[in-house]
């Protein structure tokens, strides 16, 4: 097994750290939701206002996350002896999109 180079490596865990942050903003953002009284806002941030805030950052994140993805499968090419180590990566990073649509569900389901 040859080593991965040193920029393969920083690409990949930089792309696990897009996922684990993004999954905790994310989180944190959902729970703003809640934590925020109904009809008055919290330091002039209403439940509208965040939602807003959600929907781009939602937005933010697809397109990041898209060229997160491009530049682990380009490296899973260029890098193709160490297919495991890539594919993890894809997979953490794709574990954002069940739970960014579920969110965004839960969102608009308790909205209506």
């Amino acid at each position: 097994m040859s080593k991965i180079p040193i920029q393969a490596q920083t690409i990949g865990t930089a792309t696990t750290f897009l996922a684990g942050g993004a999954f905790a903003l994310g989180t944190f953002l959902l729970l703003a939701y809640f934590c925020i009284p109904e009809g008055r806002g919290l330091y002039g941030i209403t439940r509208n206002n965040l939602i807003m805030i959600g929907l781009f950052y939602v937005m933010l994140m697809v397109v990041l996350h898209i060229i997160a993805f491009v530049m682990l499968v380009v490296c899973l090419i260029v890098y193709r002896q160490q297919p495991t180590y890539f594919f993890i990566r894809i997979g953490v990073l794709l574990l954002n999109i069940p739970v960014a649509i579920f969110y965004t569900y839960f969102i608009i389901s308790i909205q209506n």
